[in-house]
């Protein structure tokens, strides 16, 4: 995991502004010099000198994602849905904006506070940084102890009056380490360590403080802050939770999975000739004890899901933004998600057909259930089911917690994709190698939005096509 940042120009009495939100001479420096600059805006271009240059650059470019206030947002209009640094913005905000002419901008509007937002800028820039804006919102999440490092572009200029570098930070002092130095032309760059565990004042576990005293190592006025929160990965138990939760879901079904196919290939009677029954019924005889059976077997599919947010929500609360499942974006969400659904759908189609052809796949039969009153309906939740279970598990969590693992992104897309691929091995190779290309365009997919949400939309009407599409049809038709 990246580290959280705090970079802004200052001036020497401590203000990032003036009264009325003006930066003046504070950006001078940043139309000084001789050499061209850009940050993610290719449209916003800086003339400042060759040393800050080279430290911006340095900066700037490990910067995944940045988070601001809601003033920053207004006086800014959200840079016009372009992000002036990093590939996303989190916008931390009571109420989101309702005219925002930019919905599918990369801005994600966060209501539950700074932490949380924090917590999806992190896991949306995995091992790169997370920047937040300099006042308030960085003096909030300095006293939680959530800054890793402060970037200070000092500025020769006393301005008298403004808005403080820290907002109105008034918790106990903190010590940081010396700074790096870097100068510039009417700007000096300064990179300050926090130090994440210490504090210049002990307190009680009541949190009042008491006398100075020397920490571990000896250093009279510094000792471990209580209350800071644990960031350091135990990496041996996320491993072995990931071992867990995929043995009890569908990594447990990719290995019976691959027991079926062996057994298929060695039957006396070729693939091709043998059927996958999907929704298959338990007791057609008796049709309320099926719908029982059907309804049950949804419900316990879905505790896999369950788990995967709970155990997602005690590192990365809260769980469903940290992986794109909830409702903050609820257009982009199904609009793209139908539109994933046709890319994916009309080709998966024709290479079920060439692998049938050649005698790679199983006849896939999408319902095994009885024309009742309730098949359709049940065949829908069937679909809802296996998205959440597919995209929540193999890409959402699984994602979330192999990057803080450390693996890359091309691993990480990998597995998921075998994992999805061996999951439909029991149909056939077809349904191996058309899953196993799904897999690796739903993992680009969530690499690039960050959101599980219209990989869910999309999973849910692939499969409702095809199990309710072959409900209704195949009664009437000789070919299916």
């Amino acid at each position: 995991m990246g580290k959280v940042i705090v970079p802004a120009s200052m001036s020497l009495d401590g203000f990032i502004a003036d009264t009325n939100d003006q930066v003046g001479p504070l950006f001078d420096w940043y139309d000084n010099g001789d050499v061209e600059f850009t940050g993610s805006d290719p449209t916003m271009v800086f003339h400042i000198s060759a040393a800050s240059a080279d430290y911006l650059r340095n900066v700037w470019s490990n910067i995944a994602a940045d988070v601001i206030g809601r003033r920053l947002f207004d006086i800014t209009n959200g840079w016009n849905g372009r992000p002036a640094v990093g590939d996303a913005v989190f916008v931390v905000t009571h109420q989101p904006p309702t005219d925002w002419p930019y919905p599918e901008a990369p801005f994600t509007f966060v209501t539950d506070g700074v932490q949380s937002a924090l917590a999806e800028a992190q896991a949306f820039a995995g091992d790169r940084d997370v920047s937040i804006a300099a006042g308030n919102l960085a003096g909030q999440a300095l006293q939680a102890g959530l800054i890793d490092e402060v970037r200070i572009d000092l500025v020769p200029v006393v301005l008298g009056a403004g808005i403080r570098y820290f907002g109105d930070y008034s918790e106990s002092p903190l010590l940081l380490d010396d700074p790096e130095i870097v100068r510039g032309d009417r700007v000096t760059h300064l990179s300050y360590q926090v130090r994440k565990q210490c504090s210049c004042f002990r307190r009680s576990i009541y949190g009042h403080a008491v006398i100075p005293g020397p920490d571990r190592e000896g250093r009279m006025g510094v000792v471990t802050q209580l209350g800071a929160p644990e960031l350091a990965v135990d990496r041996k138990r996320l491993g072995f939770e990931v071992v867990i939760v995929l043995g009890l879901s569908l990594g447990q079904s990719a290995v019976y999975s691959v027991l079926r196919i062996i057994e298929r290939l060695t039957r006396n009677v070729p693939l091709a000739e043998q059927t996958s029954t999907l929704n298959a019924s338990v007791t057609p005889d008796r049709p309320w004890l099926d719908l029982t059976y059907q309804l049950v077997g949804i419900g316990i599919g879905l505790m896999p899901v369950l788990l995967a947010l709970y155990l997602l929500n005690l590192t990365d609360p809260p769980a469903g933004r940290t992986i794109g499942f909830d409702l903050r974006r609820p257009r982009f969400d199904l609009s793209f998600g139908v539109l994933i659904a046709v890319v994916i759908g009309i080709p998966g189609l024709g290479l079920y057909a060439l692998a049938r052809a050649v005698g790679m796949n199983t006849e896939v039969q999408a319902s095994g259930l009885a024309d009742h009153w309730w098949t359709v309906p049940v065949l829908i939740l069937s679909a809802a089911e296996n998205a959440l279970l597919e995209e929540v598990v193999v890409i959402g969590y699984l994602f979330t917690r192999l990057r803080q693992l450390a693996w890359n992104a091309a691993a990480i897309i990998a597995l998921s994709a075998v994992i999805r691929g061996s999951y439909h091995l029991y149909q056939g190779i077809g349904g191996f190698v058309g899953n196993l290309i799904m897999g690796v365009i739903f993992g680009l997919i969530y690499l690039r939005w960050k959101r599980v949400g219209p990989l869910i939309v999309a999973h849910t009407l692939l499969d409702i096509t095809a199990f309710v599409g072959y409900a209704l049809v195949a009664p009437h038709v000789a070919w299916l």
